[in-house]
């Protein structure tokens, strides 16, 4: 899946939040926003 970023730091930001997310429980992972389940 391609996704455009607007700036490099969108990127990072992102891929911070991706980290965060991976670092979750499985339980809590329900309680995402769907644009973050995407990449899960």
């Amino acid at each position: 899946m391609q996704v455009m970023f607007s700036s490099l730091h969108e990127v990072i930001l992102h891929q911070r939040q991706v980290a965060q997310i991976e670092n979750l429980p499985l339980q809590s992972r329900w309680h995402l926003p769907e644009r973050f389940q995407l990449y899960l």
